[in-house]
C-alpha cells in the first residue's frame, strides 16, 4: 500500500495510524495474500478514494468490508 502517494491532507491526518504496529502487520498480511491470489483493489489504487477528495472536503466516509469489483 503506497501511503507515500496519499494526498497530503490525508497523510497528515492518518499519520498516527500509519505509525502503529497494527498497520505494519496489516501491510504484511495483505502483501502475503497478494502473493497467493488476486486481491482487490490493486496496490496502486488502495488510497485512490482519498486522493480524489482532500480530507478537509470530505463530509462522510463509509467504510465497507466487501466491495464489489467488476
Amino acid at each position: 500500500m503506497i501511503k507515500d502517494e496519499l494526498d497530503k491532507t490525508w497523510r497528515k491526518t492518518l499519520k498516527s495510524e500509519f505509525d502503529k504496529p497494527y498497520y505494519s502487520e496489516l501491510q504484511e498480511f495483505v502483501k502475503s495474500d497478494r502473493l497467493k491470489s488476486t486481491v482487490f483493489p490493486d496496490d496502486s489504487m488502495v488510497f485512490e478514494a482519498y486522493n480524489l477528495t482532500p480530507f478537509y472536503d470530505a463530509k462522510v466516509i463509509i467504510i465497507g468490508q466487501d466491495p464489489y469489483h467488476g
